[in-house]
């Protein structure tokens, strides 16, 4: 007999670290149980872990993207992670509906030499 339980251990879209959450199968059939095997280690959807919450209140998250980066909904990450103060967004003046988008996400990508201009002592 197989085991038709079936859990996951999802990641979260900003930070890529586990989530403080399990996905379990309630329909206990082998179909629904390979589905939710599927979901392990990958991220299923945008809702921040508490960790990211906590970040997003008291800034904006910040990932960093490859220099060139054209694929917006999934971009080539670098790595970077860095919260900055929602302040840091008032020097955007050129890009008033960006701003409003960031604040109201409390998230944004920036590339490799963007972070390098900003914070020239991370290099």
């Amino acid at each position: 007999m197989s085991n038709k339980l079936g859990v996951a251990i999802t990641k979260c879209f900003y930070c890529r670290r586990d989530k403080d959450e399990i996905l379990i199968n309630t329909h206990l059939t082998e179909r629904a149980t390979k589905e939710i095997e599927k979901c392990h280690g990958k991220v299923i959807n945008t809702e921040p872990c508490d960790k990211c919450k906590e970040y997003m209140e008291k800034g904006i998250i910040c990932i960093g993207v490859k220099d060139g980066e054209t694929d917006r909904k999934h971009p080539h990450r670098t790595g970077d992670f860095i919260v900055f103060k929602e302040e840091i967004l008032d020097l955007i003046n050129e890009q008033p509906e960006l701003v409003e988008h960031i604040k109201k996400t409390r998230v944004m990508y920036l590339t490799e030499s963007a972070l390098k201009q900003i914070l020239p002592e991370r290099n």
